[in-house]
């Protein structure tokens, strides 16, 4: 009886730590994910930039204050 608690514990600790793995690879994905998508905003406001030949400075505020507009707060 002793041996197939220990067993079972055993079982128990590799689940936890396979869940823990599998959480830290799903984090590591998305921080992949978004570094990807921030560089992609990045590369179409150096265009946009450019294009419309305005300052970086003008561009950020404009595109913040458009977000927190069109954002809903969470509660």
């Amino acid at each position: 009886m002793t041996l197939t608690l220990y067993r079972n514990h055993n079982a128990c600790e590799r689940h936890k730590s396979l869940i823990v793995l599998m959480t830290q690879a799903m984090l590591l994905a998305q921080e992949v994910l978004m570094t990807q998508m921030a560089l992609k905003i990045l590369m179409t406001l150096k265009t946009l930039m450019m294009a419309l030949k305005t300052p970086l400075v003008l561009v950020t505020n404009t595109i913040i204050k458009n977000i927190a507009k069109n954002s809903t707060p969470t509660e």
